[in-house]
C-alpha cells in the first residue's frame, strides 16, 4: 500500500515551494530520496515531485538530470516542469504518469503478450533514437524506469544517471564503482566502465527478453556471479527459453545480446529496423511462424524404434524424403572472442527408413535423436544441444577427422533435452563430432562438424589499442639489452627478444595453478623496467583529469618513488592506454622474469633471503613497500628490477585454473573471459610469506577486476 502523507515523512522545502505545491502521497522511496504525487495550485494539475536527500554528488546529479530533461521533449519521455533547491531540499517537478511501471506489471504477470512487448520496445526505441541524436545517454534503462499509461503509451523516466555522451563518457564514480543496475549492464560497460549508445540498447534487449520469456537472461544472487553471467553466459543455452521465442526473435536477440559490441546494432535506428524485420518474419500478429528446426551441419540418422517383433518385408524397403537444413543455427561468441570461420550450409535430404533398421540398432532399440537444436562454438570449446526420444545416457565424441573421434564425454539425464560440451579445442581448427550411445561407436545418432574461432590477440582488441607514443633510445643496459624512454610518462622500458620457452612450474612442486609446464613462444615486446610509481601516477591523474581511483586507507602524504598501489585492474589499464602501453600478458611477464632458460628466480637459482635480494619478508608487513629499484644488483635476465617482491603486478590475462592444459603455443593471452571476473597478478609482493611465492611462475589469482589493495601495482608493456 502506498503511504499517505504524515508530518514525519514528507519533505520540508521552504515557503516558496509550499505556496505552489501541495504534497498528496508518496509514490516511491529509495535510499537517497523519494517521489511524491502533488497538486500544483497555480496550474491546477497533478505532478510528480522527486526529492533528494544529501549533498555534493547527489545534488549535482539532480541538477544534471534537470538540465538534461529541460533539453528534451518527446511523447515517450517523462516531461519536466520545474526544478530547484529550497530550504536545502533539492527537487524536480515532473509529469505525473497515471499508470504503473513495467517492473510492477512483470512482477504481477511475469511476462507480456508478444505484441505488447514489441509495442513497448518500439516506443523505447523511439525515445532512444531521440535522446541519442541529441548526445544523451540514459544509462539506467530497465523495467522499473519504464512507465506504462492506460492508453498503451510507454514513457522512459528517471534520468538520474543520464549523461551527455560527448561530455561524460566515463561511467565510473570517484570511487571507481560503476553505478546502475548490474543485470542490465552491457559487457563493455562492465569491462571498461565506459557507456555508449549500445549500452542503452543492451539494456533494452535484456528488457525485451524478460518481457517475452518472463525471466531475465542473467539472474544471479550476488554481484560477481551476475557480472560473470553477462560476460560469459549464453542465455539461449538454457532449454527453458527454447519455446519462449519464435525463431526470428531468437535470432534477433542472439545478435542483440552478443558479447561483442561489434556484432550488435550500432545505434537505435539500426536496432529499430532489425527488430521490425524480426517481427515481420514472426508475423505481425505475434503468432510464431511454423518453421523446420535447424540441424547441425552433417547428417542426422533416425533409426526406427521398434515396438514389437519385426516381420520380414515382402517388398524392397521404401523411404520417404525429409528435408532438413544443414548448418549451424546459433553461433554465439564469448566475451572478447575473435572472428568465426564456418563452412557454408547447404540443404540436404536425409532418408528415414521405414523397414528393418540395422541389426545392431534394432537389437538395442535405440532412442532416436529427434532433433539437433544447434551447436554453440567458441574459440576453445563448443556445445551440442539435442533432443532425444527418451531419457538415457548419451555420448558426444569429437576429433579432427571423422574416423578419429579421440575424445568423448557422457551425460545421463532424466529429461529428453541434452547439452554436451567439447572442451580443450584448438582455436581455428575444424572438428567432427558424433552423438551416440556409449559402446556403440558404429551407430551414431547425429554427426556434424564445426570450426572453432580464431583467438584475437589482446593488443589487437579494439578496447585496448594503446595510444601512439614516442620512444627515445637509451642504449644497452649491463645485461646487453636495449633500453628506451617512454616520453609520454618518462618510464624506462627494456626490449625483450621473442623466443620459445617453457612456461609454468617445471618440477611440479608449486601450486597446481602453475601447472602443467608447457612450451610457448612470445614475440618481441617492451616491458617497463620498474613498477609505475606514485609520482608517475599522480602526473597521469593531473594531466588526464582522472579521478576514478579509491585511495581510502593510504597513509602516504607524498607522491614519491614508491610503487603505486591501490589500483584496480581498470585503473592500471587506463594508465597504460594514456601512456601508449598495455598490460603485459602472463607469458610475457614470465619470459621477462626467467629468461629463455626459465631460471627459478629473476637473478638465478640462489634462494633469496629476507630483504637481501628483493623487498619481501622484512619489518614492513603492515607498512609500505620500499622505493622502486632498491635492489639494483639483483636484476632479471633482461635488466628489469622488482619483478618479485615490492608489489605484485596486474597482467592482461583473465583467470582460468585449467588454462595451462590447453594454452595456445604462440602468444597466449589467457582465456577469453572469467566467470568470477578475476585477472591474474604476477611477482608476489613485499608481504610474501615464503620463498615459493618468489618463483617466477608463481601466480596470484584471487583479485577481481574491481579489487585494489596495498600490495598490488602494475607496469606497462608495448609491442615492437
Amino acid at each position: 500500500m502506498i503511504p499517505f502523507v504524515t508530518e514525519e515523512s514528507k519533505p520540508a522545502p521552504g515557503g516558496t515551494f509550499q505556496a505552489d505545491y501541495e504534497l498528496i502521497r508518496e509514490l516511491g522511496k529509495g535510499a537517497m530520496g523519494s517521489v511524491w504525487l502533488a497538486r500544483q495550485a497555480r496550474l491546477k494539475r497533478e505532478v510528480a515531485i522527486k526529492f533528494v536527500r544529501g549533498a555534493g554528488e547527489m545534488i549535482s546529479r539532480m541538477e544534471r538530470e534537470a538540465k538534461i530533461l529541460a533539453e528534451l521533449s518527446h511523447p515517450n519521455l517523462v516531461a519536466i516542469y520545474d526544478s530547484g533547491l529550497d530550504n536545502e531540499t533539492a527537487f524536480i517537478v515532473l509529469e505525473f504518469v497515471d499508470g504503473e511501471s513495467l517492473e510492477a506489471r512483470l512482477d504481477r504477470d511475469k511476462k507480456l503478450p508478444e505484441a505488447r512487448a514489441y509495442a513497448i520496445a518500439e516506443q523505447m526505441l523511439k525515445a532512444l533514437v531521440y535522446i541519442h541524436e541529441r548526445g544523451v545517454l540514459h544509462r539506467d534503462l530497465k523495467p522499473g524506469n519504464i512507465l506504462m499509461v492506460a492508453d498503451g503509451t510507454a514513457k522512459l523516466s528517471d534520468f538520474g544517471l543520464a549523461r551527455w555522451s560527448e561530455k561524460d563518457a566515463t561511467f565510473q564514480t570517484r570511487e571507481g564503482m560503476v553505478p546502475g543496475t548490474p543485470a542490465y549492464m552491457s559487457p563493455e560497460l562492465l569491462l571498461t566502465g565506459k557507456a555508449g549508445p549500445q549500452s542503452d540498447l543492451w539494456a533494452l534487449s535484456v528488457t525485451l527478453f524478460r518481457m517475452i520469456s518472463g525471466e531475465s537472461p542473467f539472474n544471479a544472487l550476488d554481484l560477481h556471479s551476475m557480472m560473470g553471467q553477462i560476460l560469459n553466459k549464453d542465455p539461449f543455452e538454457d532449454p527453458r527459453f527454447e519455446a519462449s521465442f519464435a525463431p526470428s526473435m531468437r535470432e534477433f536477440l542472439q545478435m542483440a545480446l552478443s558479447k561483442e559490441a561489434a556484432n550488435r546494432p550500432k545505434d537505435a535506428s539500426v536496432y529499430q529496423m532489425a527488430l521490425k524485420r524480426a517481427r515481420m518474419r514472426t508475423g505481425s500478429s505475434g503468432v510464431r511462424a511454423q518453421a523446420a528446426r535447424p540441424l547441425s551441419s552433417g547428417k542426422i540418422a533416425r533409426p526406427a524404434t521398434p515396438t514389437g517383433p519385426i516381420a520380414a518385408s515382402p517388398e524392397p524397403p521404401r523411404s520417404r524424403a525429409v528435408p532438413v537444413l544443414a548448418g549451424l543455427a546459433a553461433l554465439i561468441a564469448a566475451a572478447a572472442a575473435g572472428g568465426l570461420a564456418l563452412r557454408a550450409p547447404a540443404p540436404v535430404t536425409v532418408p528415414v527408413p521405414r523397414a528393418r533398421p540395422p541389426a545392431a540398432v534394432a537389437a538395442a532399440a535405440l532412442p532416436a535423436v529427434s532433433i539437433v537444436a544447434d551447436t554453440i562454438v567458441r574459440d576453445t570449446s563448443a556445445a551440442v544441444r539435442f533432443e532425444s526420444g527418451a531419457p538415457g545416457r548419451y555420448e558426444l565424441a569429437w576429433g579432427v577427422a571423422p574416423d578419429r573421434l579421440t575424445s568423448a564425454v557422457e551425460d545421463e539425464a532424466a529429461q529428453t533435452r541434452h547439452i554436451l560440451r567439447m572442451k580443450s579445442l584448438q582455436a581455428g581448427k575444424q572438428y567432427h563430432w558424433a552423438v551416440r550411445l556409449p559402446g556403440m561407436p558404429q551407430s551414431p545418432l547425429a554427426t556434424g562438424e564445426l570450426t572453432t574461432m580464431t583467438e584475437t590477440p589482446y593488443w589487437e582488441r579494439q578496447s585496448f589499442k594503446p595510444r601512439p607514443g614516442l620512444l627515445s633510445a637509451l642504449g644497452k643496459n649491463p645485461q646487453g639489452f636495449e633500453e628506451f624512454r617512454n616520453e609520454l610518462d618518462g618510464t624506462a622500458t627494456i626490449l625483450v627478444p621473442g623466443t620459445e620457452f617453457t612456461m609454468g612450474d617445471r618440477d611440479g612442486l608449486a601450486h597446481e595453478r602453475c601447472r602443467p609446464a608447457h612450451k610457448v613462444r612470445v614475440d618481441s615486446f617492451l616491458l617497463d623496467k620498474l613498477p609505475i610509481t606514485r609520482k608517475q601516477y599522480k602526473r597521469y591523474m593531473d594531466e588526464a583529469n582522472y579521478s576514478a581511483i579509491n585511495l581510502i586507507g593510504v597513509e602516504w602524504t607524498v607522491w614519491d618513488d614508491h610503487p603505486m598501489v591501490f589500483v584496480s585492474w581498470h585503473n592500471a589499464a587506463d594508465y597504460c592506454r594514456w601512456s601508449g602501453k598495455r598490460l603485459p600478458t602472463e607469458a610475457e611477464w614470465e619470459l621477462a622474469s626467467g629468461g629463455k632458460q626459465g631460471q627459478t628466480f629473476p637473478w638465478g637459482e640462489a634462494a633469496p633471503e629476507r630483504r637481501q635480494m628483493a623487498d619481501w619478508g622484512g619489518d614492513n608487513e603492515e607498512g609500505i613497500p620500499l622505493p622502486v629499484g632498491s635492489f639494483p644488483r639483483f636484476a632479471g635476465p633482461y635488466g628489469h628490477l622488482d619483478l618479485v617482491g615490492s608489489v605484485r603486478s596486474w597482467c592482461a590475462d583473465w583467470v582460468d585454473e585449467g588454462y595451462y592444459g590447453h594454452s595456445p603455443y604462440r602468444n597466449p593471452q589467457g582465456p577469453p573471459a572469467s566467470f568470477e571476473l578475476k585477472r591474474a597478478c604476477r611477482g608476489c609482493s613485499y608481504f610474501a610469506g615464503n620463498v615459493r611465492d618468489l618463483e617466477i611462475w608463481s601466480r596470484y589469482v584471487k583479485l577481481t577486476i574491481f579489487n585494489s589493495n596495498r600490495q598490488t601495482g602494475f607496469r606497462g608493456a608495448r609491442d615492437i
